[in-house]
């Protein structure tokens, strides 16, 4: 991969007009690694547009730079679209999971930098490093550092944010010795771990805390307690005013069970499609296997998948 981020590198470095996407239901990692290459790139007087399917999430609207991300691909004009030299992708594993802002890579001469930690990535770009890390974050902090560029506090802030989301705040076996390396350097940037936890972990909105006690009253165990699985319907975000967003995290709790090896949270898109999210133990099943089979990704104790079907039937498969 070391070829491959060089590239990335003099990419980055050489032009002058980007577009940064990350995939929809986007998490902390989408998020963080979109705002920090951003923000760095403005700092270097790049032209940047920023943009995420699905647009930032309420729980990350504290970063810096969030209300600059696009989210309608019918916002971008022909003019900024001609002018585009470079397509960054941050963790995004297919080209599917970019939504409408996926046309953009089948249009015009510019280059697409496909940086991402999913294993499981397909590969779409001109450029594609993929490599193991704990978070995209990681690989775009590395990123920096071989451009050069100093980074900056608001940077830093999206960068720990990125990590500490997609390690589990450091608790799932993604973290290594070099993460913690990593986030040293972050917390001598001078940003507030305690605050960023606040605002990641404790600032819910009373929709998302009602709905996970919804979700929590559908909770089944197969026979051998082996795997425990939730459900959320459309009809149950309406009741108590959810959104979409609200659902994310709802499946570890039927994961954190004793006994069960995994967890599943089936949610009902409403559309004839069931959006499947799977977690697993650490040294355990390999749930980015299963998703695969559905057409989907992820990491060997994190992964999903949609299914077109009931939920029974999905259920069932």
């Amino acid at each position: 991969m070391q070829e491959e981020k060089k590239r990335a590198v003099e990419i980055c470095s050489g032009k002058s007009n980007f577009l940064l996407l990350s995939h929809h239901d986007p998490d902390g990692d989408a998020i963080g690694s979109l705002l920090a290459l951003g923000l760095s790139l403005q700092r270097a007087g790049k032209k940047v547009i920023m943009a995420n399917p699905d647009g930032v999430p309420h729980t990350f609207r504290f970063l810096p730079g969030w209300k600059e991300v696009r989210s309608d691909y019918g916002e971008l004009t022909s003019s900024e679209l001609k002018a585009l030299e470079v397509v960054v992708t941050l963790d995004t594993a297919t080209e599917e999971r970019l939504g409408d802002w996926s046309r953009v890579l089948e249009k015009g001469s510019h280059v697409v930098v496909n940086i991402d930690h999913h294993l499981t990535n397909s590969r779409y770009g001109h450029i594609n490093w993929i490599e193991a890390a704990s978070s995209t974050g990681e690989l775009v902090q590395a990123l920096l550092a071989g451009l050069g560029w100093e980074i900056a506090t608001d940077v830093a802030l999206c960068l720990y944010t990125a990590i500490v989301t997609d390690t589990g705040s450091f608790r799932y076996e993604n973290t290594t010795y070099q993460t913690h390396c990593n986030v040293a350097a972050l917390l001598q940037r001078g940003i507030n771990p305690a605050q960023a936890t606040e605002y990641i972990y404790e600032t819910k909105r009373e929709a998302a805390v009602r709905l996970l006690g919804r979700a929590l009253e559908t909770l089944q165990l197969s026979p051998d307690g082996r795997i425990a699985w939730l459900t959320v319907t459309n009809s149950t975000l309406a009741a108590v005013g959810a959104r979409g967003e609200d659902v994310n995290g709802i499946v570890n709790y039927a994961k954190e069970i004793a006994g069960v090896e995994v967890g599943i949270l089936f949610q009902d898109t409403g559309e004839g499609v069931i959006k499947v999210s799977l977690r697993s133990r650490p040294a355990g099943i390999n749930v980015s296997e299963i998703a695969q089979r559905f057409g989907g990704g992820g990491h060997p104790r994190a992964a999903g998948c949609r299914v077109r079907g009931s939920l029974e039937q999905v259920r069932a498969e």
